[in-house]
């Protein structure tokens, strides 16, 4: 602040009377360096100091409405001091050096400063009141107990609600009451969705297939098998008498979902299970699903904080693409490894039944016991369930395993719905009529002939037993994977169109709805119901 300020002959006369004490100080607890003065011109300075910290306290409030001020007092050696913004002081006491080295410096009072409240009187007679204390410990100087403005403290003021009570109360009430209703609503649908899966209570759990890395280059086998090795796991399913079969497994969830083979149990009625982890530890697991269509079935132990694998999109396998085979072929006590190629990664195959499915042909060795292993890629991924592979002299290096993009939906189904959801069927069995049969048997194409027809297909009535369906969708069937590929890639109630030759020699077009196939496991619960 560059205002001037002049002495009035009274206040220098007030001045002039005040005793010359040269052992007292200054201390500004800002000052870089406090300087030893008389008292005359300390009396002088806080004088000042005084009127114009009332003058700057008064513009700073009414032009900033209780923005804290900065105050510049001049000491004796000319210097600017910065005083607090709270419009308090405090002095600390420092060990100062005087002229006169042998006078007795007086004790400095201490007493730390308090901000001033609105209720607070700045100045007052009482030391003990004085929300300015003197820096000597002496009482203020007359000047300065009379401020010519007294600050405002300014506080948040509490606003009181002109809400009548009884409003309040029925806005909580009716808040409350909304509240319940969205989560009854929310509660309905949500169970209306499960009723679909008939009363059972599964989990909803998503098989989350991941990409190759882009970015990473392949593992060597030592470290594929250093990634999976947790999450591979032996399965024991046995009778009561303790007789049964060895297979392995892949740890699905944390808490204990496990994936294997749906014919690991086939033939042993009322199975139980022991499963066994890398590290040699055996637990209890329960059955939960399988499907004996697929292939696939899914236990769950009761526990947690398991090694659950990384799955990936078997979709991206190309032929010749090295993979290897992790599990307990032979009854071994850990996961043994084995490595080979993707000899193709699509071949349709019946495997336990009359339906083909889509597998992955790897030339890996596939051993009694890798039945619900894993097919992993370089990258640590699994991207297959080993479940079989075709025996004969004169058959070697061809085992099969279930890709994952196939598994994704039949796993999430049997862990939500107990059975498999959203699957189709035609509701008829068929005989691959190739070229060559339709040669020799004088059938103008290729095509699947009719063998028998479920009462419940929608082909039921529309065509006979002994008709050739030629096409399906407008495509020519050369072979069974072409209308199994339509058929599984619709859903229940979704209908499709075939061309017929029938056995009088004529041709037509059907159209029929496809049936639901929720599928069936060779699990029996007990040995009462095996007749």
């Amino acid at each position: 602040m560059d205002k001037k300020w002049e002495m009035t002959d009274k206040e220098q006369a007030a001045i002039d009377a005040t005793p010359d004490d040269s052992s007292k100080t200054a201390c500004f607890a800002d000052s870089a360096e406090a300087q030893p003065v008389n008292e005359p011109s300390v009396f002088r300075d806080q004088t000042v100091q005084g009127m114009e910290s009332s003058v700057n306290d008064r513009e700073a409030t009414e032009s900033s409405k209780g923005d804290a001020s900065m105050t510049e007092a001049s000491g004796s050696d000319g210097a600017m001091t910065d005083l607090s913004a709270s419009n308090s002081m405090t002095f600390e006491p420092q060990d100062l050096p005087t002229e006169n080295a042998a006078a007795q410096e007086e004790p400095v009072d201490t007493t730390e400063a308090q901000p001033i409240h609105a209720t607070a009187k700045p100045f007052s007679d009482s030391t003990a009141d004085s929300a300015y204390p003197s820096p000597y410990g002496q009482e203020p100087h007359p000047w300065q107990r009379v401020p010519d403005y007294q600050p405002t403290a300014y506080s948040p003021i509490e606003k009181k609600s002109t809400t009548p009570k009884g409003v309040k109360v029925f806005a909580m009430v009716l808040a409350v009451a909304l509240l319940l209703t969205c989560g009854c609503t929310a509660g309905y649908l949500v169970g209306k969705k499960s009723g679909a899966s008939g009363n059972r209570l599964f989990s909803e759990t998503t098989l989350d297939l991941a990409d190759r890395p882009q970015d990473t280059d392949a593992y060597s086998t030592a470290q594929v098998y250093d990634l999976v090795n947790k999450s591979v796991v032996g399965v024991k399913a046995y009778n009561q008498a303790g007789n049964g079969s060895m297979a392995s497994g892949i740890i699905y969830t944390e808490d204990g979902y496990v994936i294997t083979n749906d014919h690991i149990y086939s033939g042993i009625p009322g199975a139980k299970f022991k499963v066994t982890t890398y590290d040699g530890k055996v637990y209890d697991a329960a059955y939960v699903a399988g499907d004996t269509r697929s292939d696939l079935a899914v236990l769950k132990i009761d526990s947690d904080g398991f090694y659950p694998a990384t799955f990936g999109n078997s979709n991206e396998l190309i032929t010749g693409e090295n993979v290897v085979v992790i599990g307990r072929p032979n009854g071994v006590l850990e996961n043994s490894i084995t490595r080979g190629i993707v000899s193709l990664p699509k071949r349709r195959v019946s495997v336990n039944t009359n339906y083909s499915m889509n597998l992955i042909q790897t030339d890996s060795p596939i051993n009694p016991g890798n039945s619900g292993g894993a097919l992993v890629n370089m990258y640590g991924q699994v991207i297959g369930i080993t479940s079989s592979k075709i025996i004969g002299e004169e058959v070697d290096g061809i085992g099969f395993a279930i890709p994952t993009a196939t598994a994704k939906s039949v796993i999430e189904s049997l862990i939500q719905y107990g059975c498999v959801n959203d699957r189709t069927k035609l509701g008829i069995t068929y005989k691959m009529v190739d070229a060559v049969a339709a040669e020799v048997n004088n059938l103008p194409t290729t095509g699947v002939l009719i063998a028998d027809i479920s009462p419940e297909s929608g082909l039921n009535g529309k065509v006979q037993k002994g008709d050739l369906i030629t096409h399906v969708q407008g495509v020519p069937i050369t072979t069974d994977g072409v209308i199994l590929d339509a058929i599984e890639a619709c859903k229940p109630g979704d209908s499709l169109e075939f061309s017929v030759y029938t056995k009088g020699g004529s041709t037509t077009v059907v159209r029929a709805e496809l049936l639901p196939d929720t599928g069936a496991s060779s699990y029996t619960a007990s040995e009462s119901l095996i007749q």
